[in-house]
Parts: C-alpha cells; sequence; structure tokens
C-alpha cells in the first residue's frame, strides 16, 4: 500500500493529472450530478479551508486585500441570504450558514485552481460545458419523450388536468432534479438554452476557417451549440435565439461602430453623457414616484409615456419592495401587490435579495457583481489567454447576469403541489460554477487607482531631488581618465591587503 499511496501521489503531482482529477471534477459539477448542491458546498467549504491554511502565506499583500474583500463580501452576501425566513424555511440556521460559506471558498477554489495549480481555462471553461450539455441534452430528451416534439406549437393553449388541478401544455418542461424529473416553467429552460448558445458569439469572426475535419477540435463549442439548437428547435423556443441574435449582431457591428466613434471621436462623449444623464433621471423619477415624494409623484404620471413605463407590472413590483424596504429593513414577506394581483416573485434578483433578506445581502450582492463587471472588462483584455476562452468566458458570465438581473425564476416549478417551494440560489448549481469562474478571474478591481497612486508618488519623489535646470557635463581629458583608472586600481590593492 505504501508503493502504491507514493504512486498515486507522485502522479497527483504531476500537471497532467491534475488537470484530469480537476476536468472530472468540474465535469461533475457542471452536470449538476445528483443535484445535490449542498454536497458540493460542503466538500467546497472543506477543500477552501485546507487551502487557503497551505496557500495564505505566500500571497502577497494586493492577494490578500482582493480575496479579503469579495470574500468578506460574498460571506455578507450568502449569510444574511440563508438566514431570511424563505431560506429558513429548507433548513436550519447552522445548514444554511455552512452552504453560504461554502459559496466564499469556491470563490477562493476558483483562485487557486488558476493562480496555483496552473490549471488552464481550456480546461475549466471545457469541462464546465461539457457536463452542462450533457445535463441539458437529458432534460430536453425525457421533455420530447412526454410532450411530442414541437409540442409548444402543437399544443398551444391545450391545458391537462392533474389531480383536478389545470395546467398549460405549452408553459412547462421536465427537469432533473436529483433523481427524479419535475414540472418546471419553460422560462427556466430558456436560461440553460440561452448559456449553451453563448460559445457560438466566441467563433464569429472564425467560421469562415471552419472545416468540418477539425470538428474534433472544436468540439468544446458545437457540442453545447446543437444541444441549445436541439431544445430551441423540439421545444420551440424563441427567447435564446432572440438574445443571441442580438449579441451576433454587436458583434458583427462592433468593428463598424468603432471605425464611426474615431471618426465622430468629438461627438462620442457627449452622447454617453446624455445617455447617463437620461438613465439617471429615469431612476429618480422611479424612486420619486415608488415613495411619492413631494407629492411630484402624482405629477410624473401625468406625462404619459412615463406613465406607460412606470405602470409597467413588473416596474411596479420594483417600486412595491421599495414601499416595504424602511418597514422590513433586513428582509421579510411583505406583500408585493400589483394592480390587486399578489406577486411571489419580482423576477429580478436584486429586488428580490431586498425583499427577502434585507439591505445587508443586497449591498454584498452589489458589490460582487461591480467588482465582477471590473474583472470581465479587464479579463476581456487578457492577451495570455486564447480570445475563443476568453470571450467565451465573457459572454457566459454577462449573459448569465442579464438573466438573473430582469428575469431571475426564483419559483420555476408550475405543479400545485410545488408552485410556491423556491429553488433556491443555495440549491441551485448554475451559481456555484459562476462563483467559481469569478475566482479563477480575480484581478486586483483598485489597481487602476494603485497604479494612479504609485506614479503621483514616483513624481513628488523625482520632483524633491531633480534639479531645476539640468546641468550639461562637460567631456572628460584623457589624462584625468588615466589618474581614475590608476586611484581605482590602488583602491583594489588595499581592499586584497585588508
Amino acid at each position: 500500500m505504501g508503493r502504491i499511496g507514493k504512486n498515486l501521489l507522485g502522479k497527483f503531482k504531476d500537471k497532467q493529472w491534475q488537470q484530469l482529477l480537476v476536468g472530472q471534477a468540474l465535469f461533475i459539477l457542471g452536470f449538476q450530478f445528483l443535484g445535490i448542491q449542498s454536497v458540493y458546498l460542503l466538500i467546497a467549504l472543506a477543500l477552501g479551508l485546507i487551502l487557503l491554511l497551505k496557500e495564505y502565506g505566500s500571497l502577497d499583500n494586493n492577494q490578500r486585500t482582493d480575496i479579503g474583500l469579495m470574500v468578506t463580501s460574498i460571506t455578507i452576501f450568502t449569510l444574511f441570504l440563508s438566514i431570511s425566513p424563505l431560506y429558513l424555511e429548507s433548513g436550519s440556521w447552522l445548514r444554511n450558514g455552512l452552504l453560504a460559506l461554502g459559496f466564499s471558498a469556491t470563490y477562493f477554489l476558483g483562485f487557486v485552481l488558476v493562480k496555483r495549480f496552473n490549471i488552464t481555462y481550456e480546461v475549466i471553461i471545457k469541462s464546465l460545458l461539457v457536463g452542462l450539455s450533457c445535463f441539458v441534452f437529458i432534460n430536453i430528451m425525457y421533455t420530447v419523450y412526454r410532450y411530442l416534439p414541437f409540442y409548444r406549437f402543437t399544443f398551444a393553449g391545450q391545458v391537462i388536468y392533474v389531480n383536478g388541478e389545470v395546467y398549460a401544455v405549452s408553459e412547462e418542461v421536465k427537469w432533473l432534479i436529483g433523481l427524479e424529473f419535475k414540472e418546471v416553467n419553460v422560462r427556466y429552460m430558456s436560461l440553460y438554452l440561452t448559456l449553451l448558445l453563448t460559445p457560438w458569439l466566441s467563433q464569429i469572426h472564425t467560421l469562415k476557417a471552419f472545416k468540418l475535419n477539425e470538428w474534433r477540435i472544436h468540439g468544446w463549442w458545437l457540442l453545447p451549440t446543437i444541444v441549445g439548437l436541439l431544445g430551441v428547435v423540439l421545444l420551440p423556443i424563441d427567447t435564446p435565439v432572440i438574445i443571441i441574435g442580438m449579441l451576433a449582431t454587436l458583434i458583427w457591428l462592433y468593428p463598424f461602430l468603432r471605425k464611426l466613434s474615431a471618426t465622430y471621436s468629438r461627438y462620442v462623449k457627449p452622447v454617453l453623457f446624455l445617455g447617463f444623464v437620461l438613465i439617471a433621471t429615469l431612476v429618480v423619477l422611479f424612486v420619486v414616484e415608488a415613495y411619492d415624494v413631494f407629492g411630484l409623484g402624482t405629477l410624473v404620471k401625468q406625462i404619459s409615456p412615463l406613465r406607460t413605463l412606470l405602470d409597467f407590472p413588473l416596474i411596479e413590483g420594483y417600486q412595491e419592495v421599495l414601499r416595504s424596504f424602511f418597514t422590513y429593513p433586513f428582509g421579510g414577506f411583505a406583500p408585493i401587490l400589483v394592480s390587486g394581483r399578489y406577486l411571489i416573485s419580482t423576477q429580478s434578483f436584486v429586488f428580490d435579495t431586498l425583499h427577502q433578506a434585507g439591505i445587508f445581502a443586497t449591498f454584498g450582492l452589489l458589490v460582487i457583481g461591480i467588482i465582477f463587471i471590473i474583472q470581465l472588462i479587464e479579463f476581456s483584455k487578457n492577451t495570455k489567454v486564447s480570445v475563443s476562452m476568453r470571450m467565451t468566458l465573457v459572454w457566459l458570465v454577462a449573459v448569465f447576469m442579464v438573466y438573473q438581473t430582469f428575469q431571475t425564476q426564483l419559483y420555476p416549478f408550475v405543479r400545485e403541489d410545488l408552485r410556491l417551494v423556491p429553488r433556491l440560489m443555495l440549491d441551485e448549481p448554475l451559481w456555484m460554477m459562476m462563483i467559481l469562474l469569478l475566482g479563477t478571474i480575480m484581478i486586483d478591481p483598485f489597481v487602476g487607482w494603485l497604479k494612479l497612486e504609485k506614479t503621483q508618488g514616483k513624481k513628488s519623489s523625482t520632483s524633491t531631488t531633480a534639479t531645476p535646470v539640468a546641468r550639461i557635463k562637460k567631456p572628460r581629458k584623457a589624462t584625468t581618465l588615466r589618474k581614475e583608472k590608476s586611484q581605482s586600481k590602488s583602491l583594489d590593492r588595499w581592499k586584497e591587503l585588508d
């Protein structure tokens, strides 16, 4: 056993074996095997603590600061979320607290994989994508088996009866949770199909050079693209195609827009400033109308375009959450009443977090989101990573963030027995994947400000030592050079005697 153990340990230290084992673990995570998110997070917590104790001494001060900042933000967000009444219904505070700490450990694991174990982004991204593709493919095939192909088009408007309850056929799909398939809203699968189509975006400019005999090289993005298109066609569902089509159009137009901005550079800043002012004005009007500040909310509603925008059901749901914030600053279940109808979710993860877990969890979430966006922008400029891997990660995370901000599915189940059972973040392996990717691209969020301080410090130090007028030194004569050489030789002899 001793020899076997030494051989296994020696193989584990080998980089290829490390990449193989990490790839298998990431495949299991991407495949969402058995749906045991709590087990994954507890394993991540144990590994994260061990590696933190082992690696902490080798980290520099910047890395310690950055890791501390992000781990603190993630911990604040997840801990306050885990002890909210909604999460406490699904488990004890001890269980939820440990799982919440597991997210912070998952972030640190992502950092260690890339910065310490030197696991490549090819291994990380390809393993996650292949695993996720297999998982979604199983759900698509079982859904088609139970409902027949094109059922959302064929059976549109038709209903089924289950235990006396009526359900629309076209609004549900089958989804594997644990070892059992559940009926979830079709919008829940829409997110997964969109994510599977995002790797194709990184290949748009290289499609002309694609050859069929090189399919093995391109299999990492072909597989998720084929699975995503299968879901889009067989269900069918159009939301992923619309989103990916808009992003693809933006990518194609980017070179033209860049040239246009260079040609009319003097108009770029004013246009951006006007856009910022417009968005800021809409946000102010949103808050003013929500709280009816000084009675101005009534005046705002008299403007027809603003009334149409602010009376939109989702916007009214956001405003209801803001109005109940002062009553429930630490989260709660104040009813979200819109047009005489109760909403159980605002379909925005930001406002759902504010509603259920309060201001501290929301603050942690916003800090994570801001730093994550900064990291994505910096990572997109990282020339050490291939363009395809780099942009695949950027689009994957960006699409996930947009979906969670405006179309999150907190209650994806559609059958009566599970309709009010939330699909919590603590039970969603997709969130764990994104936190892991967040750790892999960790950069100093204050790098710009730190560089500015360093340059200012250098300028101040040089300004104190520099003379106001530079003196031009005259060329020395040959006789003086000979004297200096002879003096240096004599000094060397004295040192040797000493």
